[in-house]
C-alpha cells in the first residue's frame, strides 16, 4: 500500500506490478510504501482522539515481542521498531473528527 500523498509511479514500478499481478492500494493515512505478503502482519489500533498514542501502541507490541519471543526490539522517534540496525516495523496514523487510527506492519519472514 502507498501513503495518502505518495505518487504511485514514483514509489512503485507500476508496470512491473501490473505484469506480475501485484495490486497497488492507497491508504488514507500517511507513511511510505509497504509491500504486503504472507511474510508480514499488520496491526491497527482504533481509538478516540484523546486516546491516540502510537508510541503506547508500539511499546505494547515491542514488549510483547521481547517477552514472548525473546527479541530485543527498540522503538525510535519515527514510530519504527528495530532489532539492532534492522527495521522490522513501520507505522502511520490518521486523526479524524470522530476518532483516530494507528496501523503498523511487522516483518515476520522475508525472502
Amino acid at each position: 500500500g502507498i501513503g495518502r500523498v505518495q505518487i504511485a509511479w514514483r514509489v512503485v514500478d507500476v508496470n512491473r506490478a501490473v505484469k506480475i499481478g501485484v495490486s497497488i492500494a492507497r491508504r488514507v493515512s500517511g507513511g511510505g510504501a509497504v509491500y504486503h505478503d504472507l511474510g508480514n502482519v499488520n496491526f491497527s489500533f482504533f481509538t478516540d482522539k484523546p486516546s491516540h498514542c502510537p508510541s503506547r501502541n508500539l511499546q505494547f507490541l515491542s514488549q510483547t515481542l521481547n517477552d514472548r519471543y525473546g527479541l530485543s526490539t527498540d522503538l525510535n522517534k519515527r514510530h519504527d521498531l528495530h532489532i539492532g540496525d534492522k527495521k522490522i516495523s513501520g507505522s502511520a496514523s490518521r486523526i479524524i473528527r470522530t476518532g483516530s487510527f494507528h496501523h503498523c506492519t511487522l516483518l515476520v519472514n522475508s525472502d
